[in-house]
């Protein structure tokens, strides 16, 4: 990925990587269902995904503020 100086840029690709994770791991805990251990550990990586997306959000809203 070439460097982006922009922040708005930098948090919407930020986004888009974390959307994508979420796909993926709800593939993922589809394949995984019968088994406590990955439930919980999918449940856990689910959890900071959607926690480091809505920080990303909240920045992206102080950025377009600024601008």
């Amino acid at each position: 990925m070439e460097k982006e100086s922009n922040l708005a840029e930098l948090t919407k690709y930020a986004s888009d990587k974390l959307l994508e994770s979420v796909y993926l791991i709800d593939a993922l805990e589809e394949l995984t269902d019968i088994d406590p251990k990955c439930g919980t550990i999918i449940s856990i990586i689910k959890n900071n995904i959607n926690f480091a997306f809505d920080n990303i959000e909240q920045c992206r809203n102080k950025i377009y503020i600024l601008d």
